[in-house]
């Protein structure tokens, strides 16, 4: 009777997630077959069988969080009755436990934002008029114009973030595709308060991500036990935009086109081979010195954040650069990245 493991993936994994099983029990499972999928504190991938034989038994179920080491099925030459009647132990609570229904959320127009982080367009039909002597939002453009050409922003409706009246809402009136409006010729419509619902709101809690708990608490870590500075300069990148800007001209012939973070990254390793002293990290009270040059690349998931490195970047060429870049950062969004890559 063969025993399958959670396996450690890293040397920060403690423990992991069971997401699914990918043989059922019953199954033939040869060496080497991807037996589940499981995911650590960075990346979600695949354990397979060290051994081969019929997989007897599924002793944990999706959703559980596994430390390193327990056993999670067994594999044996037929499906022992008592093994196959043995229901898996069930996921933690917290694991598999449905999410309470989220309560009701109010959409307010003036606050909400897009995914990309910018205000929501606003027609002027849902633009906000600013009430009878309110301060008028616009810039000092929007109104330096409308003095100009004689217009009253007081009963122009802005679509800017907070009601803020901006140049594209004047612009129709300077054009003369809508009549210059004054203050005498559209009255200002009545305010009449809408009293506010004691169930107003609502929220809804997202359980954080492995990638998001790890992230926080390896940011916690890093300024509690190093001193931190800054250091702001600014640097002359003339040379650097004209030769990109050379090589990806020629990039049809070599098939290389470069990025400014592939120069960023190269000229990083460059200056730690220059000094060696900055390549450096704290353990307690030593300082350890290391002589390999890896950088990492910070690659944005929807889950959290990732950083894979590539390794002996000052031996590597700018071309061998990125190309590194291009397949890491493409894995890493696809989840396909080793545990020893990051």
């Amino acid at each position: 009777m063969a025993k399958v493991i959670m396996p450690k993936m890293g040397d920060a994994m403690e423990e992991g997630t069971l997401l699914r099983w990918l043989k059922n029990v019953g199954d033939q499972v040869n060496a080497g077959d991807p037996i589940a999928e499981i995911e650590t504190d960075k990346v979600s991938l695949e354990i397979e069988a060290q051994e081969s034989g019929v997989l007897s038994r599924q002793v944990v179920a999706e959703g559980a969080v596994v430390p390193i080491g327990a056993v999670i099925a067994t594999l044996g030459d037929e499906v022992l009755e008592e093994a196959a009647a043995a229901a898996p132990v069930a996921a933690a609570p917290a694991a598999v436990a449905a999410a309470p229904a989220p309560e009701p959320v109010v959409a307010v127009q003036a606050a909400s934002m897009t995914t990309n982080g910018h205000a929501p367009s606003v027609s002027p039909a849902t633009a906000a008029v600013p009430a009878p002597g309110e301060r008028i939002r616009a810039s000092p453009l929007v109104k330096r114009l409308a003095a100009e050409h004689g217009i009253d922003l007081n009963v122009i409706p802005g679509t800017g973030p907070g009601g803020r009246i901006v140049k594209d809402d004047l612009q129709p009136y300077l054009t003369g595709a809508r009549p210059k409006p004054t203050a005498a010729a559209v009255a200002a419509p009545a305010f009449t308060p809408t009293p506010v619902p004691a169930s107003r709101g609502g929220r809804t809690v997202v359980p954080l991500t492995k990638i998001k708990k790890t992230t926080g608490r390896r940011m916690i870590e890093s300024v509690s036990t190093a001193p931190h500075f800054f250091v702001t300069a600014d640097i002359e990148m003339d040379a650097a935009v004209a030769f990109r800007e050379q090589v990806n001209r020629a990039a049809d012939a070599t098939g290389v086109k470069i990025s400014y973070n592939d120069l960023v990254v190269k000229a990083c390793a460059n200056a730690l081979r220059r000094f060696p002293n900055l390549n450096s990290s704290i353990d307690g009270d030593t300082i350890v010195q290391h002589h390999n040059i890896d950088v990492n690349l910070a690659v944005a998931l929807e889950d959290g954040l990732i950083a894979p490195f590539i390794p002996d970047t000052d031996r590597q060429t700018l071309g061998t650069v990125s190309a590194m870049a291009k397949d890491l950062i493409g894995r890493a969004r696809s989840g396909q990245l080793l545990p020893n890559e990051y």
